[in-house]
C-alpha cells in the first residue's frame, strides 16, 4: 500500500484508518477527501482545534458533519499527509466514474476519494497500491438519475 484516499466527514473513519495504517504501512500517504462546501478538516488542522464553517449545500451530503471532531483531529496530527477539497464538479464526476468503471452504486461521499484521484489533485505518478475507500450506498435516485444524465 502506498497511498489511501478517505472521505472526511466528521474525521472517525480516516483517525481510524490513520491509527491502523501508521501501524501496518508507515510509508503509505494518507489523504483525506472533503466538498470544498464543508471542509472543516483543513480549517480544523490550521487552528488547531476542531472548527466549524458556514456549510454550503453539497451533492455530497453525508459529508457535511458541522466540524471536525476533538478525538480524530488529534489522531490525525502527524498521520495525515493531504487534505483534499473539492468542487461539486469534481464530487460528481468521481461519482460517475465510480459507476461507470467501477459499477458501484455507491453515495456521492462515498465516491468523494475517486473524485480526487481522477482529478489528479495529489501526485501518484509511479505510485502501486493506491486505495479509495468508497463507503456508503444512501444516494437518492433521483440525484443519481440527474449525475449520471438520465433524469
Amino acid at each position: 500500500l502506498r497511498a489511501i484516499f478517505v472521505p472526511v466527514g466528521g474525521g472517525g473513519l480516516i483517525a481510524g484508518i490513520a491509527t491502523a495504517l501508521r501501524g501496518l504501512a508507515p510509508a503509505a500517504r494518507l489523504i483525506g477527501v472533503q466538498p470544498i462546501a464543508t471542509a472543516t478538516l483543513p480549517a480544523s488542522l490550521a487552528a488547531g482545534r476542531p472548527e466549524t464553517v458556514t456549510m454550503q449545500p453539497t451533492i455530497a451530503d453525508a459529508l457535511t458533519a458541522p466540524a471536525t471532531g476533538a478525538v480524530p483531529l488529534e489522531l490525525l496530527r502527524g498521520r495525515l499527509d493531504a487534505v483534499v477539497v473539492l468542487d461539486e464538479d469534481e464530487l460528481a464526476a468521481g461519482f460517475r466514474l465510480a459507476y461507470a468503471r467501477g459499477r458501484m452504486a455507491c453515495e456521492v461521499a462515498g465516491s468523494a476519494p475517486i473524485g480526487a484521484l481522477a482529478a489528479g489533485r495529489v501526485d501518484t505518478a509511479g505510485l502501486r497500491n493506491v486505495v479509495c475507500v468508497v463507503s456508503g450506498g444512501n444516494i437518492d435516485p433521483a440525484l443519481a438519475a440527474r449525475l449520471l444524465g438520465s433524469g
